[in-house]
């Protein structure tokens, strides 16, 4: 960085470090208060399944792919339940 001195750079990158640490303190905090419950996931998967399908990505009836390697897709019963979120779900409090 032009303009900022070695011990400024320093100090800087100590912020940066601190602000991570608190924003995973946050995201396992939500996590926590808001936890992902079965029935929102299946919806998720209800939904990205629709979405492969119209895209062509997930055939679930041949159990092929339109110019994709199988091995590099994941199916619906490989998703999996997320460590953290990172937006709200609708929940109000």
């Amino acid at each position: 960085m032009k303009g900022i001195m070695p011990d400024e750079d320093e100090e800087i990158k100590a912020l940066k470090a601190k602000l991570e640490k608190l924003a995973d303190r946050v995201r396992r905090g939500w996590a926590k208060l808001h936890p992902v419950t079965e029935a929102q996931l299946a919806e998720v998967n209800r939904r990205l399944l629709e979405k492969w399908q119209q895209e062509g990505i997930y055939q679930a009836e041949k159990g092929t792919s339109k110019g994709k390697d199988k091995s590099k897709q994941a199916k619906p019963a490989q998703i999996q339940k997320p460590k953290t979120k990172d937006h709200d779900q609708g929940h109000s409090h």
